[in-house]
Order: structure tokens, then C-alpha cells, then sequence
């Protein structure tokens, strides 16, 4: 019988951790699968808002899900724990995020990442970047800019989010919706409106309204604008807007000659060139611009304390 040496021993023992790493299975680890409320509650460690309640009840049920939301309601908040839930228990499930900005893609993205971090170990993930994100189960995300609809295309999601679906391009969802025919995925809008116009607006208002199961989130539902805060608001913003930002009505300004969308337009454009890159391309973009988005160790640290809250709700 052959002795084996201590730096032997180590080196089976690091094979096996990596082993189990690569075949990480948070249900096993778990001991169940929680619902996507409880999931959601214990990530957030706070009671959701009713509204975001409802969401996470039918967001599993229906294909078509539009929310018109005040500002800071935690419309992007609710759909990320959504994603992490789906990424994390349902196995090669793909996900795709068109988001207004390339700053914003990655944001959004943070969000889904912080969520799954806290199930799974960071080192077992298979792929983690700026802009996409793959998990041992084979489940897969990727964050995209509306301003680059093309680099959408070629993917075959289960689930597209549409992040302030209310300011993106006719493009985006001629390049995007298709995709969702081979899989017979869902698509989720989120956004606060703007103006009568545009394929947020017909999920509400218009012919599409009937496909559509939609929310519209006043600030009133949102226990963390006070009154004072929306009186600051309505009297910077002017009654209209303030009823469009946070009222979630869909407004158009009288007399205007340029529409609010065109106006929002030069407001939110990317200031780079996008065009003719794909998500890696992107990914490095926002690596020169952006060098101190990577997450520090109070995020991991949350996350550790976010794997015990876990924990804690499936075992007691």
C-alpha cells in the first residue's frame, strides 16, 4: 500500500472541491426550493411591497407582464430577485436584459448577481463578467444597452426584461421579441411611462392591453416616498411630469413640439458608440470607463450574510 504524500493529499483534495464546485446544486444544498416571494423576502431581508407581492406571484404565470412604475418604487429591484430565482433553480434557463444605458445593463445586472452570489459560491460560478453571467446549472444571463438592439439577437431567452421599456428604440423589439417564439418565452416591461406613445403604452392603454397583465405602482405604494418627498418632486418637476414620474400616467405635454420621448431621447443617450459592438466589447468599454464597479468584499460580505437568511427560511 502506497503512502500518499501530504502535497498529494492536497492536491486531490483541491480536485475534489473543484469537482464539487463545478457540479454545485443549491436545491441539494438547500434542502428545497423556496417560492419566489420567500426567496425575495429573505434576500431582500424586508417584506416586499404588495404590489411587488403580486409580481412575484404572477411573474411564474403569465408571458406578457407590464409594470408602469413611480420612480424609486423598486420596479428593477423586484424583476432582478425574480431573475435570480429562475437562474438558480430552473437549469439552463436563459435570461436576456436590454437596459436604457450601458451603465445601466451593468447595474441591473449587479443586482441579479448580488442575489445569486448569495446562494452560490462565487467560485463555482462558470462565468462572471460585466455584462453576462452563467451558473453551474448551465442557466445564463446577459445584460445588453438599448442603444445596441443587435447584440440581442442570436440568443433564445426564456424570459426578456425590458428595463424603462417606455425609452427603448422600435429596434430593440424587432430584434428582440422574435427570439421569444422558439422557446415561447415571457417578456416583462418595466418602466415609468413616457408619453402616449410606443409599445409600453399600448401594454396599457392601447391594442396590446388585452395580452398584457399589467401593474401601475403610484408613489403612494411606495412606503418609502413620503408626502414631503413628493411635494419637493411635484413642485421641481411641475404637476405633469410629477404625474407621469410618479403617478405612472401616461402624459403628453400640450403644445409641445417635440414629443416628451424625443426630449428624453438626448437626455439618456449614450455617450459612447456602440454600434458594431458585442456584449464583450461592451464588457471592456465599461472595464476602462467604469474601473471601480467590481464588487469589494462589504458586497461579498453581504452576500454571506444573504446565504444565512437563505439558509435560515429553508431549515428554520
Amino acid at each position: 500500500m502506497r503512502l500518499l504524500k501530504l502535497s498529494e493529499i492536497d492536491r486531490l483534495m483541491n480536485q475534489l472541491e473543484d469537482m464539487k464546485l463545478k457540479n454545485f446544486d443549491p436545491i441539494h444544498e438547500l434542502g428545497a426550493i423556496p417560492s419566489q416571494l420567500d426567496f425575495a423576502e429573505t434576500i431582500q431581508g424586508s417584506k416586499m411591497d404588495p404590489w411587488q407581492g403580486a409580481y412575484m406571484t404572477h411573474a411564474p404565470l403569465k408571458s406578457r407582464i407590464g409594470i408602469a412604475a413611480s420612480r424609486q418604487s423598486g420596479k428593477s429591484t423586484v424583476t432582478a430577485l425574480f431573475v435570480a430565482h429562475c437562474l438558480i433553480f430552473i437549469p439552463n434557463f436563459m435570461c436576456l436584459v436590454a437596459s436604457r444605458s450601458l451603465r445601466q445593463a451593468s447595474h441591473y445586472l449587479n443586482k441579479v448577481r448580488d442575489a445569486v452570489l448569495s446562494v452560490i459560491p462565487r467560485d463555482a460560478m462558470r462565468q462572471l463578467n460585466r455584462l453576462s453571467m452563467e451558473l453551474p446549472n448551465g442557466s445564463n444571463i446577459v445584460s445588453i444597452p438599448c442603444a445596441q438592439p443587435d447584440a440581442g439577437r442570436g440568443f433564445s431567452p426564456h424570459l426578456v426584461i425590458l428595463d424603462e421599456a417606455a425609452f427603448a428604440p422600435e429596434e430593440l423589439f424587432r430584434a428582440i421579441t422574435p427570439s421569444l417564439a422558439a422557446t415561447q418565452g415571457a417578456l416583462h416591461m418595466l418602466s415609468s411611462p413616457n408619453g402616449r406613445q410606443g409599445y409600453f403604452f399600448e401594454a396599457f392603454e392601447g391594442e396590446a392591453k388585452d395580452v398584457f397583465w399589467s401593474q401601475r405602482v403610484h408613489w403612494h405604494d411606495c412606503p418609502r416616498i413620503t408626502q414631503e418627498i413628493a411635494d419637493m418632486e411635484r413642485i421641481a418637476l411641475g404637476d405633469l411630469y410629477f404625474r407621469q414620474e410618479f403617478g405612472a400616467e401616461f402624459v403628453t405635454p400640450l403644445g409641445a413640439f417635440f414629443g416628451n420621448s424625443a426630449i428624453t431621447q438626448f437626455e439618456a443617450g449614450e455617450s459612447e458608440d456602440l454600434s458594431g459592438l458585442d456584449v464583450r466589447d461592451m464588457e471592456e468599454l465599461l472595464d476602462d470607463a467604469y474601473p471601480g464597479d467590481d464588487p469589494d468584499i462589504e458586497d461579498l460580505a453581504e452576500a454571506l450574510s444573504r446565504t444565512d437568511r437563505v439558509t435560515n427560511l429553508l431549515y428554520g
